[in-house]
């Protein structure tokens, strides 16, 4: 058995589900639904999960036990016009981006047209 930081992840949600279920117990049927079709599932994958960590067999070395790979070979310049371009994309951000002057949010030389933007000047 190996404690790390996956187990006690795995059974603070765990725990979560329990006490979601547990006080959705004196609910009525309509105001527990919810509670109770959320935490059922969740304590069944984190049962899984707990046992995989546990029991499972541990990653090999030099092996990640992710899905994602991040790549090396990108400057941190174009790293963060990446990012600020996935930032300036996403729906909170949609008024910041028309009073800016994007017209995509890929756009990486927004200074001179927020200036000139007619949604934040009004004009």
């Amino acid at each position: 058995m190996r404690i790390n930081g996956r187990v006690v992840f795995t059974l603070a949600l765990m725990a979560v589900a329990a006490v979601a279920l547990v006080m959705a117990r004196q609910w009525p049927f309509k105001a527990a639904f919810f509670p109770r079709v959320t935490a059922i599932p969740l304590l069944i994958i984190t049962t899984i999960q707990l046992l995989v960590d546990l029991f499972g067999a541990p990653a090999a070395a030099g092996e990640s036990r992710s899905d994602l790979e991040l790549a090396t070979d990108v400057s941190p310049e174009i790293a963060g016009r990446r990012t600020i371009a996935i930032s300036l994309g996403s729906p909170p951000s949609s008024f910041w981006s028309s009073c800016s002057g994007f017209r995509t949010p890929f756009r990486s030389s927004f200074l001179p047209t927020w200036r000139r933007s007619p949604v934040c000047h009004g004009g």
